[in-house]
């Protein structure tokens, strides 16, 4: 490459991995809040008021927080409240444990392709013809 035109090569470098990391960064994020809809989706379809288990732990955390708060819909709602942050905690987690996986998918693709390409035979070095006399 010319030094003339490292400043171009330079600037198409820079451009292209910016262009690529926000990329990027846009497809692992939207991928991730869309995993956090379905595992939202999936954790909340089981829970019910009208199962005894869910009611029995609405009922235990109201009980808990009666003493906090004087009336006991206000105690209901924030029990329901508690468990849906909860469930919100879990989809999240489980969202990005899939971005994560995701993530180390694409590297170990890259590190077989890199691999695949293999070494590049050395590049041939210009050879300086004299005029004149020969040694």
């Amino acid at each position: 490459m010319k030094p003339a035109d490292l400043p171009t090569a330079s600037l198409a470098f820079n451009t292209s991995n910016l262009a690529g990391t926000t990329l990027g960064v846009g497809i692992v994020s939207n991928f991730v809040t869309e995993r956090q809809k379905f595992h939202s989706n999936v954790v909340t379809e089981g829970v019910s008021l009208y199962h005894t288990l869910d009611a029995d732990r609405i009922s235990g955390l109201a009980g808990a927080l009666a003493s906090r708060v004087t009336d006991d819909a206000t105690a209901t709602a924030r029990a329901v409240a508690q468990i849906s942050a909860a469930a919100r905690r879990q989809a999240w987690t489980l969202a990005f444990d899939d971005g994560f996986v995701v993530v180390a998918l694409m590297l170990m693709l890259g590190i077989v392709g890199v691999i695949a390409i293999g070494r590049s035979p050395a590049l041939p070095r210009p050879v300086k013809i004299s005029q004149g006399k020969e040694p």
